[in-house]
């Protein structure tokens, strides 16, 4: 389906889930980038902690000699967990020393290497710190600062976050994280397994995964509800066009408690049937009008036509052209009376007397009738006894009779006429069905259409003048029934009459 045939509120749905999904998707990149830069930011910053707290001990034990193990001063066991860790080395000399849970995976020295490159990378300028410097004292210095052991080093000279490097190493799938203070010969490192961290972020991850489509769909719901919502006033006014009917023009929408835009929509749709009210009683109003006024001149010159005639000499010129003339102003009468009864339909002033009378009875008559009229054409009647319907007997009988003419008018000489009728439990069904020449199918929608003729110039013989089937719709769209085409085929032309049981 192209979106161009999709229904306007399925668009809004689709752009306002487009755009939320964007938005969404925006947010929770901007948020995990956050939470990532917080959660380093924060480990960095645990990592500076515990080199102040741990670190000084860590290297005043590297200074003591005969001393079974003395990373054990850093106040841990062989079953701690490996989260914090620390190590020492010496560029020089090639000395290092790793602390208690230090990961084996990670070699002190390569990592050790690589930490003033990192200096000059980052643009920070190497420390000098005593804290560094132990690993190079003299005997003299090393007694001293025994006995002064519980005397840190000012903080300047301690690990901090302007002044160490920070670094990631992946080994053996376990990430960890390097906080490394060096002078350029002497590196000290604390490290921190990201493992946990990492499950954490994982899990966070599937739990955005899951969230996602259930937080857009929630979105869908909401905005199908809004838009719907939105649209009202367009679906309400789509219906009262639909019900739009000559009969029915004086409908309005209602103009209050709408939006501005919907309520212009609605005061001008109000407006343009305003007008369109106004103009179509004024052409049913011209149509009554006209079709009265030419009656009554009419008649006067139809009675002067019935004098002369009978004046003139019998079977001379002319009586001939009087009878003619006679003729055609007879049929400009049943155009007029046509026409008057086609204007009260159209304003839906047109006077139906309903009773109940019997419809099969009436059929059977129209049928003798047509029997006389046409008696080339064989007629064939299947009209069960007794069925009834309520309306107006002349307007129904003129309906029939009016059918049943034009099957007999565009017939073939040597054709049929059938007519059958079924009663159900709602409506009356009476079909017609005559042979001839199939309507073509450009035309055949058009057969109801007024002073319409399939073809003016083959029809030329055929008397009419292309109203009797458009007054045969009329009339049973009064009675609340319909009048098709249902079936369009040589020598099998079927019109289908329906009315309400």
């Amino acid at each position: 389906m192209s979106w161009r045939k999709t229904s306007w509120q399925w668009q809004l749905v689709l752009i306002m889930m487009l755009v939320s999904g964007i938005a969404l998707l925006s947010f929770i990149s901007v948020s995990w980038q956050i939470v990532r830069i917080t959660t380093y930011k924060k480990v960095d910053a645990e990592l500076v902690a515990f080199s102040l707290r741990q670190g000084w001990s860590f290297m005043m034990a590297l200074t003591r000699v005969g001393e079974q193990d003395p990373r054990m001063r850093l106040g841990q066991s062989d079953d701690a967990p490996r989260v914090n860790s620390l190590a020492f080395c010496n560029l020089e000399t090639g000395f290092y020393e790793p602390g208690l849970g230090w990961p084996e995976e990670i070699d002190v020295i390569q990592v050790g290497k690589s930490i003033p490159a990192l200096y000059q990378k980052e643009g920070k300028p190497l420390v000098r710190s005593r804290f560094l410097e132990l690993q190079r004292i003299t005997p003299e210095e090393r007694r001293e600062l025994m006995e002064n052991r519980n005397v840190r080093p000012p903080r300047q000279h301690m690990p901090g976050m302007g002044r160490s490097v920070f670094k990631s190493v992946e080994r053996e799938g376990q990430k960890w994280r390097i906080m490394a203070f060096s002078d350029g010969t002497a590196v000290f490192l604390a490290a921190h397994n990201m493992s946990q961290l990492r499950e954490d972020m994982h899990t966070l991850g599937n739990a955005i995964l899951i969230a996602f489509p259930v937080a857009i769909s929630i979105i869908g719901l909401i905005a199908w509800y809004l838009a719907g919502k939105a649209i009202d006033p367009v679906k309400r006014l789509t219906s009262s066009a639909s019900e739009i009917t000559a009969e029915a023009l004086g409908k309005r929408l209602q103009e209050s408690h709408e939006p501005p835009e919907f309520e212009n929509l609605i005061k001008g749709y109000n407006q343009m049937l305003d007008r369109l009210e106004k103009s179509f009683l004024q052409a049913s109003r011209f149509s009554a009008d006209a079709a009265h006024e030419l009656n009554t001149p009419l008649m006067i010159l139809r009675g002067h036509l019935d004098l002369l005639l009978q004046s003139a000499a019998e079977n001379s010129d002319t009586q001939k052209q009087l009878a003619m003339v006679l003729e055609e102003v007879r049929g400009l009468q049943e155009v007029i009376r046509k026409l008057l009864l086609l204007s009260q339909a159209d304003s839906g002033r047109l006077a139906i007397d309903e009773v109940d009378f019997d419809f099969s009875m009436l059929v059977n008559e129209i049928v003798e009738d047509a029997e006389i009229m046409a008696p080339e054409i064989e007629l064939r009647c299947d009209i069960p006894d007794g069925i009834p319907v309520k309306g107006d007997r002349d307007l129904l009988r003129q309906c029939v009779f009016n059918l049943i003419t034009n099957a007999i008018k565009y017939n073939r000489e040597d054709g049929h006429i059938i007519l059958t009728m079924e009663k159900s439990r709602y409506a009356v069904q009476l079909d017609i069905r005559n042979t001839g020449q199939a309507i073509p199918e450009d035309k055949a929608e058009k057969v109801f259409d007024r002073f319409y003729r399939v073809d003016p110039s083959r029809d030329a013989k055929v008397k009419g003048r292309g109203l009797g089937l458009s007054l045969a719709h009329e009339f049973a769209k009064a009675h609340h029934g319909s009048l098709e085409l249902v079936a369009n085929e040589d020598d099998n032309i079927v019109f289908r009459l329906t009315l309400p049981a």
